[in-house]
């Protein structure tokens, strides 16, 4: 969980605009937790599929 969480805030960052942002929330429930990574970065383009035949770590 530790390396998951940081490559998904690595990404968010290293894919923002200079002076872009990356917010990262949590909330807890009863039951689990949902932790949120944003950032104000393009996106992946419509169209293009984010992890198509890439090798991922």
């Amino acid at each position: 969980m530790t390396r998951l969480f940081y490559n998904l805030v690595h990404n968010a960052y290293r894919y923002s605009d200079v002076g872009g942002r990356v917010t990262i929330t949590l909330m807890q429930t009863p039951d689990s937790v949902e932790i949120g990574i944003k950032n104000t970065g393009i996106g992946i383009l419509p169209g293009r599929p984010a992890y198509k035949n890439a090798v991922t770590v």
